[in-house]
């Protein structure tokens, strides 16, 4: 049973985690990493496995060290908000643990952990008076995981934002809310 309290982050809703959780801990994770899971130790570590490099690269990018000694990063069924870094627990849904052989979700994973870590070394040095404030937080964050993901996968970066960017569009001008066809080559 696992419990995030509010007051960790602004603007954060209290839940609790409970369940037979699973604890993942795994030679391609760095040591102070640790995944909770409902019994899927291979997608853990498939969707973990660049986090050592996440938190080198983040680490140097901002020249500090990682402000908490763990992380404990808990994959739970319908957590209150779809992904969300507290200090030094990162909640995901459990859908987002995916296999190898999905490379979408995968590379989508990597992007939202990266700026999940990100967030812990802004949530604690940008303390906002507002959640209205929060915006500098995200904002930083998400600039930090733009940083890493261009080191990590150069030019397959700006097609991967291009792709998002005009998926939004196209989800945006298509009027109410459908499912677009998708066809695999």
């Amino acid at each position: 049973v696992y419990e995030v309290a509010a007051g960790q982050a602004p603007g954060a809703s209290p839940f609790l985690a409970v369940g037979p959780f699973e604890a993942t801990n795994s030679l391609s994770m760095p040591s102070a990493v640790t995944a909770f899971h409902l019994g899927r130790t291979a997608a853990a570590e498939w969707c973990l496995r660049d986090v050592g490099a996440q938190l080198e690269a983040l680490q140097k990018f901002l020249s500090a060290p990682y402000p908490f000694s763990t992380l404990m990063v808990l994959y739970v069924e319908d957590p209150p908000t779809e992904r969300q870094a507290y200090a030094g627990i990162v909640v995901l849904p459990a859908r987002a643990l995916c296999g190898e052989e999905l490379i979408e979700p995968t590379w989508q994973m990597r992007d939202d952990m990266c700026r999940l870590l990100a967030e812990q070394w802004f949530g604690v040095a940008l303390k906002p008076k507002h959640t209205r404030d929060l915006w500098l937080v995200k904002g930083a964050a998400v600039y930090s995981a733009w940083q890493w993901s261009r080191q990590a996968y150069g030019e397959a970066h700006n097609r991967w934002a291009v792709l998002e960017a005009s998926r939004y569009r196209t989800l945006r001008s298509s009027g109410p809310a459908r499912h677009l066809p998708l066809t695999l080559a």
